[in-house]
């Protein structure tokens, strides 16, 4: 089936056979591996069969494979069976490239792409940067106010907890004490500042 070859495609890289089957033999850049009503078609099924192109562009850091699935009609607001958009899966892998080409798009301040942005309720944002154990990443959804008041209070006390601190250093390489630190102090840093402000 062209459809899956494709997704096999994108699964192992392959940026100009997905390309030239969404734009040469038109399979569509949105939505899973299988279409409604093409089930019996399909040997082999998908793990996340609401995975689409571009969450697996996301997963490969492929910044330039998701701008060009953007620009051809991928749609950045379908979610996988995790509720995940592409810049969910980008943001818990800390895709940084692929991350600041959403911000650059599309503007997450705006009720528009609220859409891309929101989570589950279930795991806000931050924590969602959290998985990745990067710095950067954190600060990234910090800095453009993705996080609440009680998000980041909450992101604090769990980095501050013995289960936080495990959990992150087993993702964390040779200088994870360092990063670790680094984490710590960037989400203090804005525990105050929101602090500083509500009595402003």
């Amino acid at each position: 089936m062209l459809r899956s070859a494709v997704f096999t495609a994108a699964r192992s890289k392959d940026t100009e056979k997905v390309k030239k089957g969404v734009w040469e033999d038109n399979v569509d850049p949105s939505g899973g591996e299988i279409k409604a009503g093409c089930e019996e078609f399909v040997h082999v099924h998908p793990k996340d069969p609401q995975e689409t192109l571009l969450h697996i562009a996301a997963f490969n850091g492929d910044a330039d494979m998701v701008e060009w699935l953007d620009a051809h009609s991928a749609d950045c607001e379908e979610r996988n069976s995790s509720r995940f958009t592409a810049f969910h899966i980008a943001l818990q892998h800390g895709c940084i490239p692929v991350l600041n080409y959403f911000f650059k798009v599309y503007d997450p301040k705006s009720d528009d792409y609220t859409s891309i942005y929101a989570t589950p309720s279930s795991k806000p944002v931050l924590f969602i940067a959290l998985d990745s154990a990067e710095p950067e990443v954190i600060w990234m959804i910090l800095n453009n106010g993705l996080a609440s008041t009680q998000d980041i209070g909450n992101a604090w006390a769990w980095v501050s907890s013995s289960e936080g601190e495990q959990s992150l250093l087993k993702k964390l390489g040779t200088q994870r004490d360092d990063i670790l630190g680094e984490i710590r102090n960037l989400l203090m840093t804005y525990v105050l500042a929101r602090t500083d402000h509500l009595y402003l």
